[in-house]
């Protein structure tokens, strides 16, 4: 388990959650975007429920290692959206969009 420090608060998440939400905010960031992210998290008392806050540009998410004594909180429907949202990103690896490209009428000499 991973505890994800937020501006909105602190949340006990799955390992994999803590890492695929990491990841997107990353990916996020060096595009200068911003996105809302749902997670499943579970509180003090050991009860669940979802959080959702800002990841990306100018949003600061941290995660650290939780010694805790519950089952691994595990959601792999989250986990995978997050980690496909963040492959989306990596495959931008242009400054411009296909229609920029185009209208700039960039050629190789003949």
């Amino acid at each position: 388990m991973k505890l994800l420090r937020t501006a909105l608060g602190s949340f006990l998440t799955g390992s994999e959650i803590a890492d695929a939400v990491l990841s997107y905010a990353l990916a996020l960031a060096r595009q200068g975007a911003m996105d809302t992210v749902d997670i499943p998290y579970v509180d003090a008392g050991g009860f669940s429920g979802r959080a959702q806050f800002l990841i990306g540009r100018a949003a600061e998410v941290q995660a650290m290692d939780s010694p805790n004594q519950g089952p691994e909180l595990v959601d792999p429907l989250t986990t995978l959206s997050l980690y496909s949202k963040s492959a989306a990103f990596a495959d931008r690896t242009s400054a411009f969009s296909w229609d920029e490209l185009a209208d700039m009428n960039l050629r190789e000499d003949d």
